[in-house]
């Protein structure tokens, strides 16, 4: 296995020591091309690009172009080195607010209600167009919030700033923030606040 991350968010200490790695940015084709060829990859994990809801509202230009760019140049460089297995890393938001009160299926109805989830789905209909053009195989994950770590600590979300609920929790149960605030007040529940749904992070590996 071989990890290739720009360490923007991610965190070199997290990848397991049997995976070869690659400090490596996906917009530089050259090297990503190269590393592909010289290691004789035969399929790809994309997981890359940025994550975070309220930012893609406050910053869409810089989700359309790490997720839908970004997207678009490892798509090319996969097609170039002759690569035709893809699994890309999407998200459960694409079902934005028909997935509030219900169970979902692949079926459901998509309603992405922010630039990241839009960004998300056009990701994901690039790949179908150059599965179709190039017969790749391909495998489209849309989960829910991924949460969690190895029982030892081993791995697991490693950043300076999270934004996510589950390790602000953390932090201020051990005192390394004065509060935690819990966003939102006017969704359709019994308190006001809004309702996640989680999948153990190991579960999704």
């Amino acid at each position: 296995m071989h990890v290739l991350d720009n360490l923007s968010t991610g965190n070199r200490a997290a990848v397991d020591s049997r995976a070869s790695f690659k400090e490596l940015d996906v917009y530089d084709a050259s090297a990503l091309k190269s590393y592909l060829e010289e290691n004789q990859i035969d399929a790809a994990l994309h997981c890359a690009g940025e994550t975070v809801v309220s930012e893609s509202i406050e910053n869409p230009s810089k989700y359309f172009t790490a997720n839908v760019a970004g997207m678009n140049q490892v798509l090319k460089v996969l097609s170039e080195v002759g690569i035709q297995k893809i699994m890309f890393s999407s998200t459960a938001s694409l079902y934005g607010n028909n997935c509030i009160d219900k169970p979902v299926t692949e079926d459901t109805l998509l309603d992405p209600v922010n630039p990241y989830a839009e960004t998300k789905l056009m990701g994901e209909r690039m790949i179908y167009w150059m599965a179709n053009r190039y017969d790749w195989k391909y495998v489209i994950f849309r989960y829910f919030n991924a949460a969690g770590a190895e029982m030892d600590a081993s791995n697991g979300l490693r950043v300076k700033n999270p934004t996510h609920i589950i390790p602000n929790i953390n932090k201020t149960a051990l005192g390394q923030n004065d509060s935690l605030k819990i966003f939102g007040d006017d969704y359709d529940t019994r308190d006001g606040s809004c309702i996640r749904d989680y999948i153990y992070v190991l579960d999704l590996a």
